[in-house]
């Protein structure tokens, strides 16, 4: 007892920074969660939470047969059941584990960075966009079936990374790496393809690529066949089937027709969608291509294979001119309309192969952001190389096939950017470490990106970049600590007042809720005879998914949720 308590002080003195990081992180989300409500598929699912497990299960298997492959739906089932506190915290739990084992593959096995990754991360989270959090961290069927399937694949890459990368083979391996990669796969269509990627790629990167080339063991094809075994439960569901029939349209369409109907839609989610406030995926990724342009720019300078070199550098370059493009692109110069178009305006291929006008210059935005994600690739594959470290290639690579997979789905919402988005985190994450170590100043790239897509944010950004310069060259801070300070301060910004704008109008509606449901209550403990109960409406339904009312299906859940009578029209005040 007397050395775990050593130990444990041992572990918490050298780790202080770090912890006091992932401590303020988890306060900070725990009070955003406990403003947050039911919403939508809950009260469908959550009709069945006071129900005998025998119905739970057979609901699952319904869904199985009728809706979907995945699992998920029985997870928010059993939540429900437990309480908000349960799911709430389970939800907490989940991004703040997301945050420790990102530090811990950054970091590897030193604690010099971990609260600057840490922080960074935390910032990251708290900065993205209200239209992705609301529906991936702020909505319980949501965040299972999006956080969680994304949980699930970064865990199977951190149990590979730490044992086919570190050599760190432990003996609970047999047992979790296995199960790991069948839930994994088993988790949803995005999680489930691109896990069983990465297993692939720790397997190709083991035998072939990396400088100590060894032979694959028994466990590690076994985790690639359990991962495959769990997709293909999930692919074969006959409920995706009968899911796809509502989308009778694209259902009908050949393979090459279907990547012509959804190619823009992919692309233009991860590239241009600036319809969602400034923090939407783009921004994030076009922070990480950034940051692997000037790492490699860097470096190349060092590098003694010429013709590598080269590509190198023309990759870099043009990866940069890239993403200055598309930014300059969306501002708005009043010149005419035909004009004033985006320089890369992604042309339905399908709209145009119907209208037998399709050609190949449709073709060409196309092939310019191809080329664009080759030659992130590329760069992050030569960073990888030299420092014989897979997690930076590993990363973007997977991260964008998160998205390039959705090119077969039917339809993609603004959520399934999620799982790029939390690989560029990651990535950025390691950039920055990876730039503070080899002194290499990053900021430029910040303040561009930030003086485009938002002119009054850049301009707080190029200010406090001044001053930490100013006070640079009083020898006060070095290099390496304006890079970091510089990152946390602007992200810092805009995190906090972020975070504000979401706890106080989740506030807002989770008080109007509160008053909602106490009138629902009173209506069934009267026994009242009126067939209309008036509601108040949300103060902000942006600030949540849905409401209780407006959307039929959702008031025929909440009807049954509360034992309402059938016959029964909830209305907002007012209508």
């Amino acid at each position: 007892m007397g050395n775990i308590c050593k130990n444990l002080k041992k572990y918490i003195f050298a780790n202080w920074q770090f912890l006091s990081i992932m401590a303020i992180g988890i306060i900070a989300l725990s009070i955003q969660m406990s403003q947050v409500v039911l919403y939508a598929d809950d009260y469908s699912l959550g009709i069945y939470s006071s129900r005998p497990l025998s119905e739970i299960i057979q609901y699952e298997i319904n869904h199985y047969l009728s809706w979907g492959g995945g699992y998920t739906a029985l997870l928010v089932i059993l939540l429900i059941a437990a309480g908000s506190f349960v799911w709430k915290t389970a939800l907490v739990a989940l991004l703040a584990a997301f945050v420790v084992l990102s530090t811990k593959i950054i970091c590897r096995n030193t604690t010099k960075n971990k609260w600057i990754v840490a922080s960074i991360l935390w910032l990251f989270i708290f900065s993205l966009s209200i239209w992705v959090s609301r529906e991936v961290f702020y909505w319980l069927d949501g965040s299972m079936a999006y956080l969680f399937s994304m949980f699930q694949a970064f865990l199977l890459f951190y149990l590979l990374f730490t044992r086919m990368v570190c050599g760190k083979n432990k003996k609970y391996d047999t047992v979790i790496l296995p199960l790991a990669a069948f839930f994994a796969g088993w988790s949803s269509a995005q999680s489930g393809c691109i896990s069983v990627l990465i297993a692939i790629g720790f397997i190709i990167w083991k035998r072939f690529i990396a400088k100590k080339q060894v032979k694959i063991k028994k466990i590690e094809w076994a985790t690639l066949a359990l991962c495959v075994a769990g997709f293909l439960i999930f692919y074969f569901a006959p409920g995706n089937s009968g899911r796809m029939a509502t989308f009778a349209e694209y259902s009908n369409l050949n393979l090459i027709e279907k990547i012509l109907y959804r190619s823009s839609d992919v692309i233009d989610l991860i590239i241009y969608n600036y319809g969602t406030d400034f923090n939407a995926a783009p921004i994030f990724l076009y922070i990480a291509a950034g940051l692997l342009a000037i790492v490699s720019l860097k470096r190349s300078s060092k590098h003694r294979k010429a013709n590598l070199n080269k590509m190198r550098v023309a990759s870099a370059l043009y990866s940069l001119a890239i993403i200055l493009l598309c930014l300059i692109s969306r501002i708005d110069l009043g010149i005419p309309t035909e004009l004033a178009t985006r320089v890369f305006a992604y042309t339905n291929l399908f709209d145009k192969y119907q209208a037998g006008t399709l050609s190949l210059l449709h073709f060409l935005p196309y092939v310019a952001i191809i080329i664009f994600f080759f030659s992130m690739a590329f760069n992050a594959f030569c960073i990888s190389k030299e420092d014989d470290d897979p997690l930076v290639f590993f990363v973007i690579l997977f991260g964008l096939l998160f998205q390039a997979v959705m090119i077969m789905a039917p339809y993609n919402p603004l959520r399934t950017s999620f799982y790029t988005t939390a690989f560029m985190w990651v990535v950025s994450a390691k950039l920055i470490v990876i730039s503070k170590h080899e002194s290499i100043d990053t900021s430029p790239i910040f303040i561009i990106l930030f003086m485009i897509w938002n002119f009054y944010f850049g301009i707080i950004a190029l200010a406090i970049y001044g001053v930490l310069a100013l006070i640079s060259r009083k020898e006060y801070l070095n290099l390496k600590d304006v890079n970091m300070l510089f990152v946390i301060l602007i992200f810092g910004i805009f995190a906090i007042s972020n975070y504000a704008k979401t706890l106080y109008a989740y506030h807002c509606n989770k008080r109007v809720n509160t008053e909602n449901i106490s009138r629902i209550l009173e209506y069934n403990n009267q026994s009242s005879e009126e067939t209309v109960l008036y509601l108040l409406k949300p103060c902000n339904e942006v600030y949540g998914f849905t409401g209780l009312s407006g959307i039929s299906w959702v008031e025929d859940a909440v009807i049954t949720y509360y034992h309402l009578p059938e016959n029964l029209d909830l209305k907002y005040e007012g209508e």
